[in-house]
């Protein structure tokens, strides 16, 4: 039922995906920058990075439109993967994000 309404937060509790065990709360949130781009706070992502786990991703898998935006105009690397294979293009499909894919 989850997954027919599209809930894919509880989809995911019953059926976990392979970014659901590499994008943690505690690895979105390892620095100010990724925690930026978790909640949205587009004017604190200037800085460039290169940890595994991007600020572009998390801003996908946040379904944070507006850092999405603001981090492809920065030129952030879209092609990055995480430790885990994950992009940010998979990570905005896995959440239903039409406006950040």
């Amino acid at each position: 039922a989850a997954q027919q309404h599209k809930r894919h937060a509880v989809s995911r509790l019953f059926n976990p995906t392979v970014s659901d065990h590499e994008f943690t709360d505690d690895a979105c949130a390892a620095t100010p920058r990724l925690r930026a781009a978790r909640d949205g706070d587009v004017s604190a992502l200037s800085g460039s990075e290169s940890a595994p786990i991007t600020a572009l991703m998390v801003a996908c898998r946040a379904r944070q439109h507006a850092a999405v935006e603001a981090l492809l105009a920065a030129g952030s690397h879209v092609n990055a993967r995480s430790a885990r294979g994950c992009t940010a293009l998979y990570l905005a499909a896995e959440e239903g994000s039409a406006s950040s894919v």
